[in-house]
């Protein structure tokens, strides 16, 4: 007599998906980032396979120029900021350079973790 052997890997949850994202601002202005800016009003809008909401956002990289905050404290990188204590209470800003008095572009880099996994999009 023979056997069929069935191997079963365990279930992963898996990590979300996220996309670019994009404001424009006045010189001078500051931004205050709201939960919709890192999820629905980003290319491709934020998915997660298992429909895990986020929880974390990850500060990957930070502006070359302008100031990203958090309730009034320069950010650092690899800074994790909650999406429900931190971002829906606006503690997340940008402020552009004042030194810097011409049209340009500054990004930062992001990545994000859902509910289920905790596990970062890379």
């Amino acid at each position: 007599m023979a056997n069929f052997n069935i191997n079963i890997t365990p279930y992963t949850n898996q990590a979300p998906i996220v996309g670019d994202g994009e404001r424009t601002t006045a010189y001078g202005s500051a931004i205050v980032f709201i939960r919709a800016d890192f999820t629905t009003n980003t290319t491709p809008p934020y998915s997660d396979p298992e429909g895990d909401l986020p929880l974390t956002l990850r500060i990957d990289s930070l502006p070359i120029s302008g100031l990203l905050e958090l309730n009034g404290i320069a950010i650092v990188a690899n800074q994790q900021i909650d999406f429900v204590s931190e971002i829906d209470n606006n503690l997340l800003t940008f402020t552009p350079d004042l030194n810097d008095t011409t049209a340009h572009s500054t990004a930062f880099g992001f990545s994000i973790a859902d509910v289920g996994s905790g596990l970062f999009t890379s």
